[in-house]
């Protein structure tokens, strides 16, 4: 399904900015890239949206693009941060899931989920008398 750019023009010509930030600091182009939407990435940069604007925990564009996969569309979103790695997302994001979103195959994730419940019904196996 394409998505439709004449609303997004609608909504500009109506006075919305590209830029404008959600509570989390989340930007239109934060959201196209983590759904590797080159269309409306391509029509976002058009109109003046500011690939260097990170939320509020210091993450870009171009970082939510690599986090969720989109490696290809990357390029596009590379500006002033370009060749950064973004060490947590959060302060309580654990190792392991730091360590796969600076490769964000999801293959490695999803493997990394299935160890850890693994390792807790060990865990719940030796706990239970």
């Amino acid at each position: 399904m394409r998505p439709d750019l004449r609303l997004l023009q609608e909504l500009v010509n109506a006075g919305c900015s590209v830029n404008c930030q959600n509570a989390k600091g989340f930007t239109p182009l934060h959201r196209a890239a983590t759904r590797g939407n080159v269309p409306v990435i391509n029509w976002l940069l058009q109109h003046g949206a500011d690939r260097n604007l990170p939320n509020r925990f210091g993450v870009y564009p171009a970082d939510s693009a690599t986090n969720a996969g989109h490696r290809d569309v990357t390029p596009l979103l590379s500006g002033d941060n370009s060749g950064r790695v973004v060490d947590i997302i959060q302060p309580h994001t654990p190792m392991r899931m730091r360590l796969a979103m600076q490769n964000p195959e999801q293959k490695l994730i999803t493997e990394s989920l299935k160890q850890l419940r693994g390792v807790k019904k060990k865990i719940l196996k030796v706990m239970t008398p």
